[in-house]
């Protein structure tokens, strides 16, 4: 785990005051406290692989495009915060149908999960 993500685990720990309100105001809003949650994990690893590695970021993350990557790297946590609370999925899913049926009647050896993320399959 990256310091700055280990950071902000700590204090969120912390500040569980803060998080319980924030929490709250989630709900008040009828933002689905799950998508938030899905959002707000995929932007702080989004941010962290556009800032260290921009190979993992496209492939593990699908960020090809380098201004995204960019805007992704420079973000905030509260900017974080305040995208992962849209009410809105931040990221779309990558394979195809195809790939699911695959997935599901077989293993797979990581070059074919990464066939199916690229489309070849």
């Amino acid at each position: 785990m990256t310091p700055e993500i280990d950071e902000v685990m700590k204090s969120a720990f912390n500040n569980l005051d803060d998080y319980f309100e924030r929490h709250a105001t989630l709900h008040n809003k009828a933002c689905d406290a799950e998508i938030y949650e899905l959002n707000l994990t995929w932007l702080i690893k989004a941010r962290e692989l556009a800032r260290e590695n921009a190979i993992l970021a496209e492939l593990m993350m699908g960020i090809a495009e380098e201004d995204m990557r960019l805007e992704i790297s420079q973000l905030s946590n509260e900017d974080i915060q305040h995208i992962a609370q849209s009410g809105w999925l931040c990221f779309s899913p990558r394979f195809t149908s195809h790939f699911i049926r695959s997935m599901t009647r077989r293993q797979h050896d990581i070059v074919d999960v990464l066939l199916g993320f690229s489309g070849s399959n």
